[in-house]
């Protein structure tokens, strides 16, 4: 298994998003937001339905885009 993964400008969060899910169903395809510093799960964003293929954060890290297999884009708000 291998993974996407994104940090936020200011270093602080890391977005992880599976390319390949351990079983090929949507509700188990998900982004995962961690916390650096802790090392804890803050997050989790649900909505594609093939295997996140880029992540990129927004300049003031509000918010975060997800590509996906599925030829879609999502915008998620981290606020």
């Amino acid at each position: 298994m291998s993974a996407v993964i994104a940090y936020s400008p200011d270093g602080r969060l890391l977005a992880v998003g599976s390319t390949a899910p351990i079983v090929a169903q949507a509700d188990n395809i998900k982004i995962e937001l961690w916390e650096i510093s802790t090392g804890l799960l803050r997050k989790e964003f649900v909505g594609h339905k093939s295997e996140v293929t880029t992540l990129a954060f927004s300049d003031d890290g509000r918010l975060l885009a997800s590509g996906s297999a599925d030829t879609t884009v999502l915008v998620w708000d981290l606020r």
